[in-house]
């Protein structure tokens, strides 16, 4: 098929960069060619941010890409603070497990044991273990309709913030499943504040954060001027725009906090040592309980077969993420303030790099002439492009590249559109049952609740263990 200049440069700077990693790939070191592999996600606008990379307690890399303050051209460094949304949880999940030690905090005691005024016909049955783990029933105060127009913009105490937002009826009987819930986190935060006397934060610093020398972490408060801090970013239909406000009141225990690539380094040399809590209580917190959750803490397998202790965040403007790889003594973390998608491809060509295997630098996409297309002609013509695309077997199309594009539409508002994408992918790939379920969110998004129906119904057809297809299946009837 005939290719567009632009697609043919694309096409060739993706050969390039390959050629030349292939060329220098034996001769580099480690250092290197991480510096150079994210150097291709920062030139190709999909990474902006900082990233440490250590092995036994060496740094092996320690650099900022781009800008935490791009209006005014302030580069990104290693002690810039970044907001780390969700890993968040596994600071205050040590902060449980430092009270556990102390005898202060029964993991199997029901909540209601430490606040009172907790709802007791469901406190009574949910326990500090559920919370950590994800297994309380109790919705997340993030899935609320009403949370990102009205919620969040409002200043609440903790005892208010707990009855109103994270005491609603059960999804289902505590520890009988898993779902993500924020909700469970903030109650966590508000037990600790309950058993110590103090707030959460002092907690943190005390326990935590000033005797590790973390002095680039803390809790966010918009008010405060807090130094070296980025501003947050967000990707739109029409390039990079500021990130909108967030109140960090309402994320507390569960996401509130900022940190910099090099105290997360401390952090991780304190969780080989006893430091913090003792050893026995530390496999407590890092063994799988559920799908492989730990207490704050998610324990994966890393591309070479060994065990990653990991854990990502991401608050407006913001994706954070750390992996620990235990066995080898390696760490990864990267920070970044554009809210990119490409954080996790990135550590994962990391850990390649690590295990010395085979990696490849990022590439202009699939996903990317296709949005380029849509963005000049149309979503008639970018649907065009595909199948011409698709029909090119050195094109190499896979389904996950329309179903990102589909996610990034729909975050930009372009419902309609996005639904397109996801029905073109699905009947592209009509046995992959992951992609019925993209199109039904879709629908779902749109409002038509019939079609939504439809293929989430298609979807559990093709998989039967698609727990989240028969969740929503349930709430749309």
């Amino acid at each position: 098929m005939k290719k567009s200049k632009k697609e043919l440069a694309a096409l060739l700077f993706g050969a390039l960069l390959t050629f030349l990693f292939t060329q220098s790939i034996f001769s580099q070191s480690n250092s290197e060619k991480i510096d150079e592999l994210v150097s291709s996600y920062y030139s190709l606008g999909k990474f902006n941010g900082t990233v440490l990379v250590a092995e036994k307690g060496e740094i092996l890399l320690s650099k900022g890409y781009g800008y935490a303050n791009f209006e005014w051209e302030i580069p990104n460094t290693p002690d810039t603070k970044f907001r780390i949304g969700s890993m968040t949880k596994q600071f205050t999940s040590m902060l449980i497990m430092q009270l556990y030690e102390e005898g202060k905090i029964d993991l199997h005691a029901p909540i209601t044991c430490y606040l009172k005024y907790y709802r007791k016909e469901t406190g009574d049955s949910i326990t500090i273990h559920h919370l950590l783990t994800h297994m309380s029933g109790i919705p997340s105060f993030t899935d609320n309709p009403e949370f990102s127009d009205k919620i969040q913009f409002k200043k609440y105490e903790i005892k208010d913030f707990v009855i109103n937002f994270c005491s609603n009826d059960l999804q289902f009987k505590p520890g009988s499943n898993y779902r993500y819930s924020n909700s469970g986190y903030f109650i966590l935060g508000a037990i600790i504040e309950e058993v110590t006397g103090n707030s959460y934060e002092e907690e943190l610093n005390k326990r935590i954060f000033v005797p590790l020398g973390m002095t680039g972490s803390g809790y966010d408060h918009h008010n405060v001027i807090i130094t070296k801090r980025a501003d947050g970013y967000r990707s739109t239909y029409d390039g990079i725009e500021n990130a909108p406000y967030v109140n960090m009141m309402p994320p507390f225990a569960a996401g509130a906090l900022y940190s910099t690539t090099e105290d997360l380094f401390l952090w991780d040399r304190a969780l080989y040592s006893n430091q913090l809590i003792n050893e026995e209580t530390k496999k407590i917190m890092l063994t799988p309980h559920v799908l492989n959750l730990g207490y704050g803490w998610w324990i994966a397998t890393s591309t070479d077969g060994k065990i990653a202790v990991v854990h990502d965040g991401a608050i407006t403007g913001f994706r954070s993420l750390i992996v620990r790889l235990v066995e080898s003594d390696q760490l990864i973390v990267i920070l970044d303030n554009s809210t990119s998608s490409f954080v996790q491809p990135i550590a994962f060509g990391i850990n390649r790099i690590l295990a010395h295997m085979p990696y490849s630098p990022a590439e202009y996409s699939i996903e990317d002439i296709v949005l380029e297309e849509l963005k000049k002609n149309g979503i008639d013509k970018a649907k065009e492009r595909f199948k011409e695309l698709y029909n090119n077997p050195d094109a190499k199309v896979t389904s996950s590249s329309l179903n990102t594009l589909g996610y990034r539409l729909i975050g930009w508002g372009k419902i309609e559109d996005a639904i397109e994408c996801f029905k073109l992918n699905a009947n592209t790939f009509p046995d992959e049952a992951n992609l019925w379920d993209s199109l039904a969110e879709g629908y779902m998004k749109s409002g038509d609740k019939e079609k939504a129906i439809q293929n989430y119904k298609k979807s559990l057809e093709l998989n039967p263990e698609n727990n989240n297809a028969r969740e929503k299946l349930k709430e749309l009837k």
